[in-house]
């Protein structure tokens, strides 16, 4: 089976002037739209700044320095400012921290998280009959994750192989709708424009 003409590089003079005009034009508003994304960030960033100075500093300060934390305005309007915080504990202080939890006895606030490899099936199942045998309490979750699942159906479905219609043919790639039952595969294009 031939491979499209649309999956191969071609030279413009191959394509009708119509059609090569259409492109073009297309080409022309793609690096408009990506110009305007990029304004449109950089105006969204601005304005998120602006927002957080207003409402973390700006309105807290007013209200403050009367020394309330509340206000009714005359439109109805009710201004509340409440002190709130953002916490992490960086890798290199984790140990102090578990230790400060330990001096206090309140270690019951450590969630404790356990991360497997990939492992053989059997193995899972021994894992699971030792957990529930020792009454042990946990969630667990399967998955592939993201980026590997992603690999696994451009390799099986042969997405940008060169061979991709013989593969199809010979039994070697399957097609999108041999796999609908068991994943959602959407297939698209993506253009770069140097």
């Amino acid at each position: 089976m031939d491979v499209p003409k649309f999956l191969l590089n071609v030279e413009a003079e191959e394509i009708q002037d119509s059609e090569l005009k259409q492109l073009e034009e297309a080409v022309v508003l793609y690096r408009e739209l990506a110009d305007e994304i990029e304004r449109r960030e950089e105006e969204l960033k601005s304005v998120k700044q602006s927002f957080q100075n207003v409402s973390q500093t700006t309105i807290p300060n007013l209200l403050f320095q009367h020394g309330i934390s509340e206000l009714k305005l005359r439109d109805k309007s009710k201004v509340i400012v409440k002190e709130d915080a953002q916490v992490s504990v960086p890798d290199d202080k984790k140990p102090a921290f578990f230790e400060f939890l330990k001096s206090r006895d309140e270690e019951d606030i450590i969630k404790l998280q356990v991360q497997f490899k990939k492992m053989p099936v059997e193995k899972q199942q021994a894992l699971f009959d030792f957990l529930n045998a020792g009454e042990y309490e946990y969630d667990s979750e399967r998955g592939v994750h993201p980026m590997t699942l992603k690999a696994y159906f451009k390799r099986l479905l042969g997405i940008g192989s060169d061979d991709r219609a013989e593969g199809i043919a010979e039994g070697r790639y399957l097609r999108a709708q041999d796999v609908v039952g068991v994943a959602n595969v959407f297939t698209f294009f993506s253009t770069k424009i140097k």
